[in-house]
């Protein structure tokens, strides 16, 4: 599915300064084309209108890093590497969104960030013929050429063919749910039967019980709310952990969160997310809800017996965490949750999955996955 994608770039930077820029627009808004159906179910908005709107404007935003980088007076590598550079720092971490980079885990397994690199030459051998064949490309004057995007192309067929497809370690297991309530008045006794659950899995011996974002109401103060409560002291009694998903207060006004993944067991710690959904969680400007942004953190963790990165809902879809994850954290599994509840019919959900899996499979480390739906 993401394998084609290592061409968007190659033929995006080939065209006309203008071509270019609408070529990468059509690229973009088609691989967000969900996001005005879901911003209108997450607000209840009656018009559709509000999210064509953010829908077009994040397409340009993601687009115009490479209609600059096209008009640059710099070579096609160059420009390639300037479109592709940005979205691995914050604060520009949203530019990443859908990234071509995904590709990489598909072309070259298990080969971690050294894959990126072999991603990156790949894409420049091949837009450097895409763009010679554009002035009367002969084939004979590019011998090296020819010869580098075999070599790569071998090595991706052989990667494949032996690449293992890691397994989460025994006693790790992840709880999906679906139709979380968003009254409160509904929303308890949907955790406690949820809660049930994680109890019965944790007598039934499992080690690691991975939950959704945001299934555990807004938490506040040192003591858990029930039924999170039994669920820790069940948890610690039988030397297992439990990590939910749920928003804890920053400070006492009550406008700022941090969107976390909560372990609960022998020792509780908070994983905030590294990069909210920008609008509908991290909003500096909002006088009413606000998410941190933890752009410096790796995102690695010590969970039980692994080195683990935990990636939360926005983070799926992003390269830039995942790279300094990985790059600093040395992650031996990645743990992702999702609360993907008003995207109910819409490419979403499988962009998100797709995306983290196959970054997954570029550092060839298990992933562990729970979504609400």
């Amino acid at each position: 599915m993401l394998s084609p994608l290592f061409l968007v770039p190659v033929l995006g930077l080939a065209f006309p300064p203008i071509s270019s820029l609408v070529f990468f627009l059509v690229y973009y808004l088609s691989a967000i084309s969900s996001m005005p159906e879901f911003y209108h179910i997450f607000y209840a908005q009656s018009s559709i209108l509000p999210g064509v709107f953010v829908w077009l404007a994040y397409g340009l935003c993601l687009s115009i890093p490479w209609a600059i980088a096209r008009l640059l007076r710099v070579s096609k590598g160059l420009q390639l590497l300037a479109g592709t550079l940005p979205s691995l720092f914050p604060p520009l971490y949203f530019l990443g969104a859908v990234s071509p980079l995904f590709s990489a885990g598909i072309l070259f397994p298990g080969t971690g960030l050294s894959g990126i690199l072999l991603f990156l030459i790949l894409q420049v051998l091949t837009l450097h013929l895409v763009a010679s064949s554009i002035t009367n490309f002969n084939t004979r004057s590019h011998p090296a050429v020819f010869f580098g995007i075999s070599v790569l192309a071998g090595i991706s067929l052989i990667l494949n063919l032996s690449a293992p497809t890691p397994s989460p370690p025994p006693g790790w297991t992840a709880i999906d749910t679906t139709g979380q309530p968003r009254s409160l008045i509904r929303r308890t006794p949907w955790e406690i039967r949820l809660a049930k659950e994680v109890l019965h899995r944790l007598n039934q011996g499992d080690r690691v019980i991975l939950l959704p974002e945001g299934v555990a109401e807004f938490w506040s103060g040192p003591a858990l709310p029930f039924p999170w409560s039994t669920v820790e002291q069940t948890a610690r009694l039988h030397h297992a952990t439990v990590l939910v998903g749920s928003e804890i207060p920053v400070g006492s006004v009550g406008r700022v969160w941090d969107d976390s993944l909560v372990q609960l067991g022998k020792e509780r710690r908070n994983f905030p997310a590294r990069q909210p959904i920008p609008l509908a969680g991290w909003n500096p400007f909002s006088r009413s809800h606000h998410e941190l942004s933890h752009w410096f953190r790796t995102g690695v963790y010590r969970i039980g017996d692994r080195r683990s990165e935990v990636s939360i809902c926005f983070e799926d879809i992003l390269i830039g965490p995942h790279f300094w994850g990985t790059l600093l954290g040395h992650p031996d599994m990645i743990v992702s949750v999702d609360n993907l509840w008003f995207s109910k019919g819409t490419s979403d959900r499988s962009i998100q999955s797709v995306s983290v899996r196959s970054f997954g499979r570029l550092l060839g480390v298990p992933v562990l996955r729970a979504v609400n739906q």
